[in-house]
């Protein structure tokens, strides 16, 4: 059969035995797989195989139709990407797993995973003085924005809420917003108590 591990993660095909009923995946992949089919004596499978491709570009503004691609080495899917002022760009990876943060140089040369968690950790956010990358993540069971430093190092969890999502820090770096599901609120990007702007959410920025 075909069956997700959560409501948000690709379609795998498992194979249950009977009458235990037990599962073991046959594919651990990002694609989706669906229209699952087998021969009588089960030796052999159908499915359709739905296969999402994804490719970075870059514009340059008044540059017409000159697109640029920036090949990404990881055959994976790839989503969520932020610019740093200081040229970087920043970068999620879904790999049927987890979703992690990656950190690539503007140049190309120099590509490396940010976080290591085998959860979410997605749509991020870089600070003004390209120092802080933050970012949503469910390492602590909830969905929450969290911080690290632009190297990976020091994650710091930021809130604490059931529901927080789509981080955007404003341009001189005080302030970090986010949205709720009820809600748009702020905190001071030096620590502090949130502050709610909205009674209203919203679904992009």
């Amino acid at each position: 059969l075909a069956a997700a591990d959560a409501p948000n993660a690709p379609t795998q095909l498992v194979l249950l035995t009977y009458p235990g009923g037990e599962g073991r995946k046959v594919t651990n992949d990002p694609n989706n797989y669906t229209r699952v089919s087998s021969t009588s004596d089960s030796s052999t499978f159908l499915a359709l195989n739905v296969e999402e491709d994804s490719n970075l570009w870059r514009v340059t503004p008044g540059g017409g139709r000159q697109f640029v691609p920036l090949d990404v080495s990881q055959k994976k899917g790839v989503m969520a990407v932020a610019w740093s002022p200081d040229g970087r760009f920043i970068y999620t990876v879904d790999d049927g797993n987890s979703i992690n943060l990656w950190v690539r140089d503007a140049h190309g040369e120099s590509t490396r995973q940010l976080t290591f968690e085998p959860n979410k950790n997605f749509r991020p956010a870089v600070s003004p003085d390209s120092r802080l990358v933050y970012f949503v993540s469910t390492r602590a069971g909830q969905m929450n924005i969290w911080s690290v430093e632009a190297d990976g190092t020091g994650p710091r969890r930021l809130t604490s809420g059931t529901y927080e999502d789509m981080p955007a820090v404003s341009p001189d770096g005080q302030w970090v917003y986010y949205r709720t599901g009820s809600s748009i609120r702020k905190f001071p990007a030096a620590g502090g108590a949130s502050v709610k702007l909205f009674n209203k959410s919203a679904l992009y920025r």
